[in-house]
């Protein structure tokens, strides 16, 4: 292996760790905010709209929090692709 292997593999292994990072942050975002509520937008349902709280999707979640379908397979989804990053280049 001569030093340029040596610096793609590295390169390519710290992109890899950034990417991971990222995904991380989207997926503990998705886990602990508003907008992935199933009631959220829906004032009949989500307590804190129901008391005229206006909520936006970057609030933080409240003790009802139910996870709507759509971002738990989106998290679901980048789980996967985390845990293959982490097998591919070793992290």
């Amino acid at each position: 292996m001569d030093i340029f292997d040596a610096l793609n593999k590295a390169s390519d292994r710290s992109h890899a760790y950034h990417e991971v990072r990222q995904l991380e942050y989207d997926i503990h975002r998705m886990q602990n905010k508003c907008g992935s509520c199933d009631f959220w937008m829906k004032s009949s349902l989500c307590p804190r709209e129901a008391k005229g709280i206006k909520v936006t999707c970057d609030d933080w979640i409240c003790d009802k929090f139910v996870m709507d379908k759509f971002r738990e397979n989106l998290i679901k989804t980048k789980q996967n692709e985390v845990s293959e990053l982490k097998i591919k280049h070793n992290l």
